[in-house]
């Protein structure tokens, strides 16, 4: 028995009695089946199991590689998975639903765009979106059926029923939508796509040649009176064909056309009340020819012999108080107008302001300019108007004022000042304000006001020394 045929397995040894003719009983075991082969040329033998062992080894190594290779891809490609799963949460890209606050529609319009930008499957839209629905939504979609509850379009649905977002409710909202002052043109533009999309994604129109039905469909339902439009209000919003609509026009108004003919010729004319009169000839028939002489005022009879027209007729406006037609009663120069004196309500009585701040005011110059001082004790520092200095007086210091009922001060330029007065002549500083504050006075403060008693207090530097020449004069 050659070696080759010793390292052979069972495998090899059956594909090698099988291409030299050998018939192999079933069940045999392996150390027969070598015995079997022996009776053959052996360098064949050697030969052809060594080429069928070497092929396949290569077929088992070619088989180990794929292998590999697909469950390397298998590991990387959900490794990838997880990681984009891990990291992108659409919690973290939209916020949550508030009813009061957010359309819903459009909030599904961005959840749907944000679903698809982290490339997350259409079969897991209804999870994340249970995460960013208020509790009272999440419990409706709980009560549905658990193959509605986990596909996202008749979650969508639902929702939008709960809002009574129907298309008919869309395409009012397409038509009648006004920009909120707070949005730009560029989300006015997209609010109005979304409600055109939802509009004709709800009567389920496809094709380019639907959507020209649908317009025109449109503008055909436009030019509907009411009535007919009540007549079909169970299918009006669906018919979305014109011809289907042109058909049921015509249709209705070749029927309501012939009914409302005999109920004109049956009832005859009508007053403006809806009440049925009598034509001329039943009142001819009724009262023979003195018909017009059985007491009937002449109103009776032009009333009678009004036209339809007549009675529908817009009266014309007229004055109520004169009868005139080129006014009415407001402008009526016949209206009486009352004359009483007006009441004052919540008036307190008092002197007027100048004789208040009398005691607190003198008369003096300013720059030359005789004008009243007033004696502000609220002022840190003097007021003057920016018409009583010139632009050499300024210093080039600056202030800042603040009045008691101003939230921040102001920043205002200090001019030299001359001043006379009863109090003195001094110079000092004050505050130039602008001329629209002219208030005809220059206000004193507290720092120039302290200046005039320094000056009034202040001591006389006498000579206490006298000399003997001194007290000779002084004797003679």
């Amino acid at each position: 028995m050659t070696a080759e045929l010793t390292r052979a397995k069972k495998e090899d040894l059956e594909v090698l009695a099988e291409d030299l003719g050998v018939e192999v009983p079933e069940g045999i075991s392996r150390v027969p089946l070598q015995k079997l082969l022996l009776d053959h040329d052996p360098e064949f033998v050697n030969a052809r199991i060594r080429f069928i062992v070497d092929k396949r080894i290569d077929m088992e190594k070619e088989q180990s590689r794929r292998e590999f290779e697909f469950e390397k891809l298998r590991i990387t490609t959900s490794q990838s998975s997880g990681s984009v799963k891990a990291k992108i949460e659409l919690r973290h890209l939209i916020n949550k639903f508030e009813e009061r606050d957010n359309d819903i529609s459009l909030y599904l319009q961005l959840f749907e765009r944000q679903a698809k930008w982290a490339q997350i499957d259409k079969k897991d839209w209804v999870c994340h979106l249970l995460g960013l629905l208020p509790y009272d939504l999440t419990q409706l979609i709980a009560r549905e059926p658990t193959d509605k509850a986990e596909d996202y379009e008749p979650v969508k649905s639902l929702l939008l029923k709960k809002f009574k977002l129907s298309p008919e409710k869309f395409r009012q909202k397409f038509v009648k939508h006004q920009r909120r002052i707070e949005c730009n043109w560029t989300d006015f533009a997209y609010e109005l796509g979304n409600y055109f999309r939802e509009w004709i994604t709800g009567l389920g129109v496809q094709t380019f040649e639907q959507l020209i039905g649908l317009m025109v469909t449109d503008q055909i339902k436009r030019r509907v009176l009411a009535d007919i439009q009540d007549y079909f209000i169970d299918e009006w919003s669906n018919i979305i064909s014109a011809n289907e609509l042109c058909k049921k026009l015509d249709a209705y108004e070749e029927v309501r056309g012939k009914s409302a003919l005999r109920k004109k010729d049956q009832y005859g004319k009508r007053t403006e009340a809806g009440l049925r009169t009598k034509t001329t000839s039943e009142m001819k028939a009724e009262y023979g020819d003195k018909w017009r002489s059985q007491g009937l005022s002449q109103s009776i009879h032009r009333r009678m012999d009004r036209t339809e027209d007549d009675l529908e007729r817009r009266r014309k406006p007229q004055c109520y108080e004169c009868g005139s037609f080129q006014h009415l009663r407001p402008q009526c120069p016949k209206l009486k107008k009352k004359t009483e004196p007006l009441a004052r309500v919540n008036h307190v009585g008092g002197v007027k302001e100048d004789e208040f701040l009398l005691p607190f005011t003198s008369t003096g110059l300013v720059n030359g300019v005789k004008m009243p001082i007033l004696r502000d004790t609220g002022a840190s520092i003097d007021i003057i108007r920016r018409k009583y200095i010139t632009p050499d007086m300024l210093i080039g210091e600056h202030v800042w004022v603040q009045q008691p009922l101003d939230v921040a001060p102001i920043c205002l330029p200090l001019a030299e000042i001359e001043l006379s007065c009863d109090k003195g002549h001094i110079i000092t500083k004050a505050a130039v304000v602008r001329e629209e504050l002219e208030q005809g006075r220059y206000l004193l403060g507290n720092r120039t006001a302290c200046l005039f008693e320094d000056k009034t207090n202040m001591v006389c530097h006498l000579n206490a020394v006298q000399t003997r020449r001194q007290r000779q004069l002084k004797e003679q």
